[in-house]
């Protein structure tokens, strides 16, 4: 997949409706010449399986098989990035969409201009996310800052690892640190970088991450990193 495609899906379990939608979404970003990806999908239980990057999700919240917020909160999980855009008929439902980081709530039915204006603010938005573009044989990808949960020295080599995969690169630690240039990115041991986006705790000999994986920190820089990570905390905690 080239890195500049966009990845949508649509969910909804009125198969009519997702047919009516996908018509829509292809016909404006053909006008746009827009590369992109569309998957559909019935059944959020397919959804969540699914282990194709999701960039934009045109959700509904009404479903029998499993409501449309239990399917946002296990694909804001999958992909923390995502741009989830609700579709609903009921306006009750917009308080709770807020608590799942709804990026946009859409009344059902809905009209053509309302479509286009979510999705080109979404795909905008996208664009203006800071990232990197790696290269593996013959594929270019795409890979946000904020998608990397750490990085480790393979010799010659060096592994950039996200929460499901990872990819080879021939950068070095150093350079991965100039590249990068992000507050939350350190050098924790001679052979690693983390992302303290993702961490969830930290203690001598590892800081544990929130996909379960463990990164090791070296007993001299163990003081330095559980100060910078305090402090990351601080600034980007949310009080409530």
């Amino acid at each position: 997949m080239d890195y500049s495609a966009v990845n949508i899906s649509i969910c909804d379990d009125d198969a009519n409706y997702v047919s009516q939608l996908e018509n829509v979404i292809n016909k404006i970003l053909f006008q746009d010449d827009t590369e992109y990806q569309l998957s559909t999908f019935t059944s959020p239980a397919d959804l969540l399986n699914c282990t194709q990057r999701c960039d934009i999700l045109f959700l509904d919240i009404e479903m029998p098989e499993m409501g449309g917020f239990t399917a946002a909160r296990g694909m804001l999980e999958k992909h923390p990035g995502i741009k989830i855009i609700f579709l609903t008929s009921h306006e009750e439902f917009i308080q709770e969409a807020f608590k799942v980081k709804a990026y946009r709530y859409l009344y059902k039915p809905i009209s053509e201009p309302a479509i286009e204006e979510a999705l080109e603010d979404a795909i905008r938005e996208l664009c203006d996310v800071d990232g990197i573009i790696i290269k593996q044989r013959s594929s270019q990808y795409f890979i946000r800052f904020s998608d990397i949960y750490y990085i480790e020295s393979l010799g010659e080599q060096s592994a950039l690892y996200m929460r499901d995969v990872h990819y080879l690169t021939s950068k070095t630690l150093k350079q991965w640190l100039l590249d990068i240039g992000k507050p939350g990115f350190y050098l924790c041991h001679k052979s690693y970088i983390v992302n303290f986006a993702h961490a969830i705790q930290i203690e001598k000999g590892k800081i544990t991450l929130d996909n379960k994986n463990n990164v090791p920190i070296s007993i001299r820089n163990f003081a330095v990193i559980k100060k910078a990570f305090h402090e990351y905390i601080q600034d980007h905690s949310r009080f409530l």
